[in-house]
């Protein structure tokens, strides 16, 4: 589908912007650092967007935990149906605000079709979790009969969400979704590129009947994030970025003085699309391309072909004469997100996806991640899934229980 410029509806010099200002305890508060929020098309000032101190970042964090169930706060003994049934109205808001949640994701120089796109895809990860929040589990063990063994799902706390500027707002919800359907309690960091639609959602948020402090949202730079991630009352961390970034972020985790703290990481990805003698080509193509630049022949050891390049940018590489060769070129890469092949042939298929290592493998389609299906990398791509029940596991801690009868 070709690309199409925003209607004069969606113009950027009419953004609905209104919060640019930390949410922290159920309310938008000032704080004294601020920078101008640049519009990426003309350079221009399109609003004064306030960045989180530390001191606003140890008042989320504190303000998480007392909401929490380690602080003792209300969200920690909410029935589990009152978690879906938040998740859901907080969906329904999401839903028939779409319009204004999609202007917002643009100012960060999203297409407004795509930025649409995604928020319908929020809304739908919000509703899955939602249905997750009252159906958490253990497991019962038939062992020894003297004794009774089982295990408990319980939330981890207060987890960091740090995300990155190409999906704000998908990758907020891919982390806080699941994370609140669990039970724990949320500090949201959005970059700074694009904070404004994940500041709306906090107002979305805050017409819900959840405890203040159970989400806290903080616009800020890497002195916010260093400062959120050191935290000595953060629980867990997710964090979507680069590999570089990440590995600072997992020292910095398994180095904290009050222990070392779990850590989901989706960081780099260049995925290799694999496309057989014998695809579908009309569509092979119509997947792959879009709207990027293409730049054909490219070798392996190129920049282009090897590093993940924000921008529509495409690098078809040299022709392989088998799939074995296509496979070996694919893995030689230090990423590994996702990866995608087209054929018709299911032997294959069956060998590709085997052989690939990536933690997601598209088979003739391209880019397309439902909520029940988990999402993460392995390699320099990170660890950890989010989506899925595998992002239940993420948010939850099991304790193991041994009673004698």
């Amino acid at each position: 589908m070709p690309f199409r410029a925003p209607s004069p509806s969606y113009s950027r010099t009419r953004l609905p912007i209104q919060f640019t200002t930390p949410f922290i305890q159920g309310g938008f508060l000032p704080t004294t650092r601020t920078t101008h929020f640049i519009n990426p098309a003309d350079s221009t000032n399109l609003a004064t967007v306030t960045h989180a101190t530390p001191t606003d970042v140890d008042a989320a964090v504190k303000a998480a935990w007392a909401a929490g169930r380690t602080g003792g706060g209300e969200w920690g003994s909410w029935a589990a149906s009152r978690r879906r049934d938040a998740l859901l109205h907080l969906a329904d808001l999401m839903e028939k605000d779409t319009d204004v949640l999609a202007q917002l994701e643009t100012a960060g120089g999203k297409p407004i079709r795509e930025a649409r796109g995604d928020v319908e895809a929020c809304v739908e990860i919000f509703r899955y979790f939602a249905g997750h929040a009252d159906n958490l589990h253990g497991r019962t063990f038939a062992g020894d009969p003297s004794f009774r063994a089982y295990t408990l799902r319980e939330p981890i706390g207060v987890c960091a969400l740090i995300t990155s500027f190409n999906y704000p707002l998908l990758l907020a919800s891919w982390k806080m979704a699941p994370a609140l359907a669990c039970g724990n309690t949320v500090v949201i960091k959005p970059p700074p590129q694009a904070p404004l639609s994940t500041l709306y959602l906090a107002h979305l948020v805050s017409s819900l009947s959840i405890p203040p402090g159970v989400v806290n949202v903080l616009p800020g730079d890497a002195e916010t994030g260093a400062a959120l991630v050191s935290h000595p009352l953060v629980d867990k961390i997710s964090f979507t970025g680069s590999t570089l970034i990440g590995r600072a972020v997992a020292a910095q985790a398994a180095q904290a003085v009050e222990g070392p703290k779990p850590c989901t990481l989706e960081l780099g990805g260049k995925a290799p699309m694999i496309v057989c003698d014998d695809a579908g080509l009309d569509q092979a193509v119509e997947d792959i391309i879009g709207a990027a630049f293409v730049f054909y022949n490219v070798d392996d050891a190129a920049e282009i072909a090897k590093e993940e390049i924000f921008g529509p940018v495409l690098a078809v590489l040299k022709p392989f004469k088998t799939i074995d060769e296509a496979i070996t070129r694919a893995n030689a890469s230090r990423y590994g997100l996702a990866a995608g092949i087209w054929t018709k042939d299911a032997r294959t298929i069956e060998k590709a996806v085997t052989a690939v290592r990536a933690g997601m493998v598209w088979v003739n389609t391209y880019n397309f991640t439902p909520p029940y299906l988990p999402l993460g990398g392995v390699k320099s791509s990170g660890y950890g899934k989010d989506q899925g029940f595998e992002a239940i596991d993420e948010y939850t801690s099991v304790k193991a229980v041994l009673s004698a009868v």
